[in-house]
């Protein structure tokens, strides 16, 4: 530390004609000082506005000056190799050599442009080096197919053999498999295929494409092999936004912030993203050392992101899986709303988590949202004795005019039947859909009365009396949805995002000054920590002195954006191509 400065060198961040326009200049300067505020304290930013004598256009560089050089240090491991608007860029701790003893602010911005970025890539390229010699732990070329086999397979070699062929061809369309030993061979005492690649980019592309892959009528799971004793996973939910899963460069975005807040703590080998399946929403984190991953839950554990309480815990090793464990499992708790709206369902969750908190710290935390436990929420809490006494008092109480049925199950209990009679009437008369009986568990949800929401606007939705309104919002929001779809997909395309929606990213956005208008649903469920959320985005909007429209309820926003969901609440951000339509609005109500 004492052979570096806190000094941090970016190139590729920026480019000489994005500094030609002021407004264009100071918004860069803004968002690189987020960018760099998201890893530690600040003192200065410094981006040129020209080329010194002899400077290449294509070395031209931004630097963060952070407090701290422990700080510019976690910067450069986050943020080398990173790639932002399409561009990768390359970063370096500047040497205090190098500086001529520098220290205020206008004799260092002085200094660092007089350093050519030759020798500024020395910098980079030796710790990059060092990084790589530090890396002694590859991470497995090995994926792990579950729920391949069938009982036929375990009892007839030829059967077998035939499914291994078909297993061969499908990871062979992923990567290259490992020549020099068998590349597929089969674990019959954990019914387990184990698929060894070249690499391991194949592999974890594998591990993308094969997961949830249907083969022979079942659903393989897929996953890279883990030794337990070579890294300390850390689960983070509630990081995730819903652009996040629609848009491929906010997602990259927020791994780069997720990189970069986890690496404050330890050495990271990879980040693991859960889009889909039961895990959807989980974000693991694979730290090298016990020690950091507690501090990473330590620290992260409660921090608020988007409006969101964000939760860490460490995932339990293999061997922890295997105890066997009390589950609490509730079942009526969910709603039609919370499966159609993933704000309803985040906020149910957020709401379930800490009604459940005061039995005990919570471990982990699922919804099952499709197949016949749709709805079920499996539980387990760090203290096997908190199941059983939330099941005693959570049992037959009404929750939202629901009655919930709890239980407690242990992890290798394989009766599923127990969970099935969980909540059944036998006195009660079957329910149908079309031609079949609907499961009772799910027949009682449909016979108890719904959270209390009727579908006309609440008290808090103060609309005006213009007909006008509502054709201009149609107007607006379809046309903006339109170009941002349009923007997306062209990739020459440099338009900003014009909208964003959800409680979390309107919240986001107006904090950072870049939400101009909110449409908000004149019907939002009457809830816990959802009420909490609308009233923050009322006070924000009323800070910031932004224009709120309650003149559609959530099925029309969303019919009005072309989704066949219901939509919350939308944040205008940029309103080219729908200017029109937009003025009007802002001029209805009383904004010039």
């Amino acid at each position: 530390s004492k052979e570096h400065s806190s000094i941090v060198f970016l190139k590729g961040y920026i480019q000489l004609d994005d500094v030609e326009d002021d407004d264009e200049f100071q918004e860069i300067q803004h968002d690189l000082k987020v960018l760099a505020e998201k890893v530690g304290p600040v003192s200065s930013i410094h981006i040129p506005r020209n080329l010194v004598d002899g400077q290449a256009e294509d070395s031209f560089l931004a630097y963060v000056r952070f407090e701290g050089v422990k700080d510019a240090q976690a910067a450069n491991a986050c943020w080398n190799g990173m790639v932002l608007g399409g561009n990768q860029i390359s970063t370096g701790v500047i040497r205090h050599a190098m500086l001529d003893a520098a220290t205020t602010t206008d004799e260092w911005t002085r200094h660092v442009q007089k350093i050519s970025y030759q020798q500024l890539q020395s910098v980079s390229d030796g710790n990059a080096t060092k990084a790589a010699n530090d890396d002694s732990r590859p991470l497995s070329t090995v994926v792990i197919l579950s729920n391949v086999l069938t009982e036929d397979d375990y009892e007839d070699e030829d059967c077998l053999g035939e499914t291994l062929q078909d297993i061969r061809g499908i990871a062979e369309q992923h990567g290259s498999l490992n020549t020099e030993n068998d590349a597929i061979i089969v674990d019959r005492e954990k019914k387990q295929v184990l698929v060894e690649y070249q690499s391991i980019s194949d592999a974890m592309n594998a591990v993308r494409k094969m997961n949830d892959f249907v083969l022979g009528g079942a659903k393989v799971s897929a996953c890279l092999y883990e030794n337990d004793a070579s890294s300390f996973v850390v689960c983070l939910e509630n990081i995730l936004s819903e652009d996040d899963y629609d848009d491929e460069e906010c997602l990259e975005a927020t791994e780069e912030d997720i990189k970069m807040l986890s690496s404050q703590y330890g050495k990271i080998e990879k980040i693991n993203i859960h889009l889909d399946g039961e895990t959807k929403g989980i974000v693991s984190i694979y730290y090298t050392s016990e020690e950091a991953a507690n501090s990473a839950v330590e620290n992260i554990n409660g921090i608020v992101i988007g409006g969101l309480k964000v939760r860490a815990w460490i995932q339990a090793s293999k061997s922890q899986v295997e105890r066997s464990e009390p589950v609490l499992i509730l079942q009526n708790f969910m709603t039609e709303d919370d499966f159609d709206d993933e704000d309803c369902m985040e906020e149910t969750k957020c709401d379930l988590r800490e009604m459940l908190s005061k039995y005990g710290e919570i471990k982990s935390f699922d919804v099952a949202i499709d197949g016949i436990e749709k709805g079920n929420i499996s539980v387990i809490f760090d203290d096997s004795n908190a199941a059983t006494k939330a099941s005693s008092e959570l049992n037959d109480s009404m929750i939202g005019g629901t009655k919930v049925v709890a239980m407690v199950r242990n992890e290798s209990d394989t009766n599923a039947e127990a969970l099935k009679e969980g909540g059944k009437d036998s006195s009660a008369e079957p329910m149908y859909s079309r031609d079949k009986v609907i499961p009772e568990q799910y027949a009682e949800c449909k016979r108890a009365p719904k959270i209390p929401n009727n579908g006309v606007p609440r008290e808090y939705a103060k609309r005006i009396s213009d007909e006008s309104v509502t054709p201009l919002l149609f107007d607006m929001l379809g046309e903006l949805m339109r170009l941002q779809i349009r923007a997306k997909d062209n990739k020459n395309a440099k338009a900003r995002r014009r909208l964003v929606m959800g409680l979390r990213e309107v919240c986001r956005g107006i904090r950072a000054r870049k939400v101009k208008m909110i449409v908000m649903a004149n019907n939002l469920d009457q809830y816990g920590a959802l009420d909490a959320k609308l009233e923050e985005i009322l006070d924000l909007a009323k800070e910031h002195d932004l224009p709120v429209i309650f003149e559609l309820n959530k099925r029309k926003i969303g019919k009005a954006l072309g989704k066949t969901i219901k939509v919350s609440v939308v944040g205008i951000e940029n309103a080219d191509g729908a200017y029109e339509p937009f003025k009007k609005l802002k001029r209805l109500y009383g904004y010039s």
